[in-house]
């Protein structure tokens, strides 16, 4: 009898680990928890607060820019830096340096920088519009260049204006710009846009 008892103990401890063995944990899940809302994640592009990407406006390389040149005497008109981004057209910077209210015999005194002293092709770019007129440019004491005529139907750059090779020593320039006169039969006062010069 005791014999039989303990067989059946054996038995009984045969199942269990047989039991044990062949049933293994229950895996844990597969699902993936929902990802909780992160306020500093970056925006996506539609996102209605996302906000734009800013673009650098145009900048000529090496220009001297007309809205930074310094005013050292004007004998009539006034001057100011205008933003031209909303123009058909690529002004260096988006700005120009805008002498209006001009009248003939009027004049315009700036000053710039160059770094080093070298022989130097010097050109303005300048813009036309409607209501500008007729000047001539000068560095320092050289020979004013040939008049030109700013006038146009719409406001846009105009031709790149020579004002000649020369010996520039380092240090401070001027740039004189006389006004000749309005455009024939255009309008009294009248203006002039510089984009920026150029040293090359």
């Amino acid at each position: 009898m005791r014999a039989s008892a303990t067989a059946a103990g054996l038995v009984l401890a045969t199942v269990a680990v047989i039991l044990m063995v062949g049933c293994p944990a229950r895996p844990p899940s597969a699902e993936t928890p929902p990802a909780s809302e992160d306020e500093f994640a970056p925006a996506t592009p539609d996102d209605p607060d996302a906000e734009e990407p800013k673009i650098e406006p145009l900048a000529v390389a090496g220009a001297l820019e007309g809205e930074g040149l310094r005013v050292v005497a004007k004998t009539g008109g006034d001057t100011l830096a205008a933003d031209m981004a909303d123009w058909e057209g690529a002004w260096s910077r988006d700005q120009q340096l805008w002498w209006f209210d001009a009248e003939a015999g009027d004049t315009l005194t700036l000053s710039f920088d160059v770094p080093s002293g070298g022989r130097y092709e010097v050109v303005a770019k300048l813009s036309e519009a409607p209501d500008y007129g007729r000047f001539t440019l000068a560095i320092d004491d050289r020979e004013p260049s040939e008049a030109v005529d700013l006038h146009a139907e719409t406001v846009q750059l105009a031709e790149d204006v020579p004002l000649g090779r020369m010996w520039l020593e380092p240090g401070e320039h001027r740039l004189l710009i006389a006004a000749i006169g309005p455009h024939e039969g255009g309008p009294t006062p009248f203006g002039l846009g510089l984009d920026y010069v150029l040293l090359r």
